[in-house]
């Protein structure tokens, strides 16, 4: 194969075997293409699920909703921080169906491998190529006799193996002309050390090397698996997976592990590589897996009652600023740094700046301090109510018009500055709900 690298139109500069996808290749398969990581789950989930209760019938809208949401502009962070808010609903919903929630816990696992995974690559594609020709004089090898040699064909074919049958100038002996067809598999294969030179084909078991360690399993058939009755007893073959991961092991996943999570007949060439151990091989920092393995052995398991029933988002139109109710679920990490009406894909008869903002329920009611109009001038500190988290932060005045005030909360990055009202219940005094 080297020889055939070098008389090939490759040359001796030929590309490493693998490449890693660029920050847009990755957002696409994990979030915004047609087949990326979020959308498999949810079609795979929708058909294991079905027309059952309401309850779940609610769940799996928001899902969809969560999905159509367009991120402005797309980056990895905020592409992560909407896998894993989606992750968080599908641990949510409760349901009595073994099958289900068998479906359901394998496929919060696969997102939080995949969230978790920082690099992704994938195999280089080469072009195929002939070697060069090698002649192989039949009289010399034993067991071969005359019958034999005129019985060939001129031409003819065995695998990837070309012949060609011509007598030798001067003489009456026959050779044989031997080129070998070397496919864009074999020399990945080769120039990653899988296979033996002896015997250059890529086969299901030298994929199988490197399974679970190099790349993850692809999710509609693992989430498949898990509802078929050879998947069942899942919490001991979920022990073993887990065990795995809290060894930090980079070594491929065992027999045990594969019985939960099974590799899938995956053509070569669409194999997606990354995991988090790979990871952590090339960066030789373990905190990522730490964090992985908090979440994958003790996973929330929310109900809707645990969940904070809403947040309050402001709308960042400077003529709008209306609060908006979001269900309890939503990450609001994962929302775009300027929020807008539209944006409220959980309520649609709200998901308008023209739609009047809805009254708060007495429990979220405030006793803002009374802050004079004339006092409220850049620099003066405040105590500034999130009505979010319904906390009450430290702020400072930065900006100010005629209807509205720019606020930093102190301690806090300058992506949280936000712009409110001048006449809100949500600034007092400071010092009035905050220690100076």
């Amino acid at each position: 194969i080297k020889d055939a690298l070098r008389h090939s139109k490759l040359g001796k500069n030929a590309p490493p075997p693998v490449r890693v996808l660029e920050d847009m290749e990755t957002i696409e398969f994990l979030w915004t293409g047609e087949k990326s990581i979020g959308k498999q789950v949810y079609k795979v989930i929708k058909q294991i699920a079905g027309k059952r209760n309401k309850a779940l019938q609610k769940k799996l809208g928001y899902l969809n909703k969560l999905l159509k949401i367009e991120l402005c502009p797309p980056t990895l962070d905020e592409v992560r921080k909407s896998l894993w808010s989606f992750r968080m609903i599908l641990i949510s919903i409760e349901t009595k169906s073994a099958i289900l929630k068998s479906a359901l816990t394998t496929a919060s696992d696969l997102i939080a491998l995949y969230c978790h995974t920082q690099m992704f690559f994938k195999f280089e594609s080469y072009s195929s190529f002939d070697s060069p020709r090698l002649e192989l004089n039949l009289c010399d090898m034993a067991g071969i006799t005359a019958d034999h040699i005129n019985s060939l064909e001129d031409e003819f074919q065995l695998g990837n193996v070309k012949f060609n049958v011509s007598s030798k100038t001067g003489t009456e002996s026959k050779v044989v002309y031997a080129t070998r067809t070397y496919t864009a598999v074999d020399v990945t294969g080769f120039l990653l050390n899988w296979i033996q030179p002896l015997t250059p084909k890529v086969s299901k078991e030298d994929i199988s090397s490197v399974y679970g360690c190099a790349f993850l399993p692809a999710v509609v058939p693992a989430i498949e698996y898990s509802t078929l009755p050879e998947g069942a007893r899942r919490d001991s073959k979920r022990s073993a997976f887990v065990s795995q991961l809290q060894r930090n092991s980079s070594q491929p996943w065992s027999l045990e592990v594969k019985k939960y999570i099974p590799q899938s007949d995956t053509e070569f060439e669409s194999i997606v590589l990354g995991s988090p151990m790979l990871d952590q091989i090339l960066s030789n920092d373990s905190t990522t897996m730490k964090q992985l393995v908090r979440c994958i052995a003790n996973p929330i398991k929310h109900s809707e009652s645990c969940l904070p029933s809403v947040h309050w988002v402001q709308c960042d139109r400077r003529k709008c600023l209306k609060w908006r109710k979001l269900p309890g679920f939503v990450d609001l990490d994962s929302l775009p740094d300027k929020f807008y009406c539209e944006l409220n894909v959980w309520d649609h008869k709200r998901a308008s700046c023209n739609v009047e903002a809805e009254v708060y329920p007495e429990e979220y009611e405030i006793q803002g301090g009374s802050v004079p109009d004339s006092e409220i001038v850049v620099g003066k500190r405040l105590d500034v109510y999130n009505p979010s988290d319904t906390i009450w932060y430290k702020g400072k005045v930065i900006a100010v018009d005629s209807d509205r005030i720019k606020i930093h909360f102190l301690g806090w990055k300058s992506s949280y500055d936000t712009w409110i009202e001048r006449n809100t219940r949500f600034i007092a005094e400071a010092g009035t709900h905050c220690e100076v």
